[in-house]
């Protein structure tokens, strides 16, 4: 193994930023798996045949797959969470089996409807998967806890791999689907506090709006610090326009157009993964 800075220090001293680098993803699945997680999570764990031919379904159908855990937990039913990033819907459901998992109405739920299991309770899902990389159950598993100590235990859980593990300790908020990262202990208390108040908190932390392209992450971020007050939805992508060298964002902020730009620019070399060589990577400047 390399000698290296662990990731997530390296990036934090490059100073490299975190808007703009959530996964750029809409659907999500969250299954609750008691199991040993493997180093890429699903599909690579043993879990029933039918509750993974359902899993793999959803993949396919765009579904990003995550597992789930609370270590406290010992109910016998399953939780399974679905979101809607880009709608800001969630559905919440507890299986007796993860077998059950083809019982759920997966067509009505892509429809928006489903109502009968529709939750908009803030849920928060903390990356700990430490066979992945080792600063996301470093810096991860202290998160969760303050998280759960600072809001609801129920709707706060571990999962796995959310993506850029350097910005460890990243979490997703849902139903917006807001990637945080850098998050730690002490921010615990706002994050829950602000998602409970529909309103925005820490855009230091923000990496994106996951059902959103990245350049418009970027530009979110750039507008909502014009903007403080703006509640979670009041803002609406419009568009994305590739220009030479970025792109023009087109936001509405309560009705009313705002153009953003969005520039790329060229970082210092930074660890992207615990154990490899630093690299060169390119980040976004937005406004």
């Amino acid at each position: 193994m390399v000698e290296s800075l662990p990731c997530s220090e390296s990036s934090l001293g490059t100073a490299e930023p975190a808007a703009g680098t959530a996964a750029e993803q809409r659907w999500w699945v969250f299954v609750e798996y008691r199991g040993a997680w493997s180093r890429k999570g699903f599909p690579q764990v043993n879990m029933p045949e039918a509750a993974h031919a359902v899993l793999s379904a959803r993949q396919a159908d765009g579904f990003r797959v995550q597992l789930i855990r609370q270590p406290q937990r010992c109910e016998a039913a399953r939780r399974v969470y679905v979101l809607d990033g880009l709608r800001g819907l969630a559905w919440q459901a507890d299986l007796d089996s993860l077998e059950n998992l083809s019982v759920l109405p997966w067509d009505a739920i892509k429809a928006g409807g489903a109502l009968s299991l529709r939750t908009d309770a803030p849920a928060f899902f903390v990356c700990t998967h430490g066979r992945r990389d080792v600063c996301c159950a470093r810096l991860g598993v202290g998160v969760y806890h303050a998280l759960s100590a600072a809001g609801d235990p129920e709707q706060v859980w571990q999962t796995t791999h959310l993506g850029g593990h350097r910005f460890a300790a990243t979490l997703l908020a849902a139903p917006q689907g807001i990637c945080y990262g850098r998050a730690t202990a002490d921010d615990a208390a706002e994050i829950v506090a602000a998602h409970r108040g529909d309103r925005a908190a820490l855009l230091d932390r923000w990496r994106g709006r996951c059902a959103w392209p990245r350049p418009a992450q970027a530009a979110e971020v750039a507008l909502r610090r014009e903007v403080p007050g703006a509640a979670l939805g009041e803002i609406a992508l419009d568009g994305v326009e590739a220009v030479d060298g970025g792109w023009t964002v087109r936001l509405s902020l309560g009705g009313a157009a705002r153009m953003v730009p969005v520039a790329v620019v060229d970082l210092p070399p930074v660890v992207k993964s615990c154990g490899l060589e630093p690299s060169a990577l390119t980040g976004l400047r937005a406004g």
